[in-house]
């Protein structure tokens, strides 16, 4: 909750001062540092997205395989079954 606090209430307060006084490095430090940590946690949340993108293909493409590996069999099964019936 304090997050939610600091980006809509604090941050745009911080940011207008550091727009509105370009020239003052005191105002772009504020903001600077203000905006620091969201950016992180935003870099964070991103990784983990393309991480378990990467996860959830593998998965796919995995049981995918073992699907198509299992139909196989189960033809190969019916169809020594009948093989033997038909001797």
């Amino acid at each position: 909750m304090v997050c939610c606090y600091v980006i809509y209430c604090v941050m745009p307060e911080i940011c207008l001062q550091a727009i509105t006084h370009s020239q003052s490095e005191e105002y772009q430090q504020k903001a600077w540092q203000a905006v620091l940590p969201i950016v992180s946690r935003l870099k964070q949340y991103y990784e983990f997205s393309v991480a378990l993108g990467g996860f959830l293909t593998f998965l796919w493409i995995y049981f995918t395989f073992i699907g198509f590996f299992c139909l196989c069999c189960i033809g190969l099964c019916v169809c020594l079954l009948k093989c033997s019936k038909m001797k």
